[in-house]
């Protein structure tokens, strides 16, 4: 295992198990927390640590409300990696620029392509849970969401023949047929 890719298992710190609160009230705990950013910021972030079965994830709320991009998820990274790199694309997106499913930029990462693709809308809420009932309380059933993926250190992507194991393993497991139209 690499030194770039955690693998570390993270006890969940998000808005909704920090709070101690389950069910109802927990979806009404974390919608205040996010209606109050997304009202302020335009988005918020929300950053999952690594459970047995899912890698550290980081995904964007708001976007797609505030701006009609899909909103962003990057999995697989270090949180303040995933943060950083979401907050500042989403600062993009605010500022007029597009990342839409299968494209690629280079303006993100310096030396290196950067990939969005869509997803499947499969497990959405069990994945993205604040950002699914985030929507769902305002009624927004069909909100967009799209996946940024990192290149190896040879720019290859999951989907690329040649792509490092361990990059494809990690960016993949979320969504295991994302990159299918490659």
């Amino acid at each position: 295992m690499s030194k770039k890719i955690s693998k570390h298992k993270f006890k969940c710190k998000c808005v909704g198990c920090a709070s101690g609160l389950d069910g109802e009230a927990m979806k009404a705990h974390v919608n205040k927390q996010v209606a109050a950013k997304v009202a302020e910021f335009g988005y918020t972030l929300m950053m999952l640590g690594g459970y047995d079965h899912l890698p550290t994830h980081c995904y964007t709320i708001g976007l797609f409300e505030t701006t009609g991009h899909p909103d962003l998820i990057l999995a697989g990274f270090p949180l303040e990696l995933m943060y950083g790199l979401l907050h500042d694309v989403a600062k993009k997106v605010q500022a007029g620029e597009t990342f839409m499913p299968g494209t690629k930029s280079d303006d993100i990462l310096v030396g290196f392509p950067v990939a969005f693709d869509k997803l499947p809308r499969t497990n959405v809420p069990n994945r993205v849970g604040a950002l699914h009932y985030y929507y769902a309380s305002k009624g927004l059933e069909s909100y967009k969401l799209a996946q940024m993926f990192l290149p190896d250190p040879n720019s290859l992507f999951p989907w690329d023949r040649g792509c490092d194991a361990e990059y494809k393993s990690v960016q993949q497991k979320l969504w295991a047929n994302a990159g299918a139209s490659h």
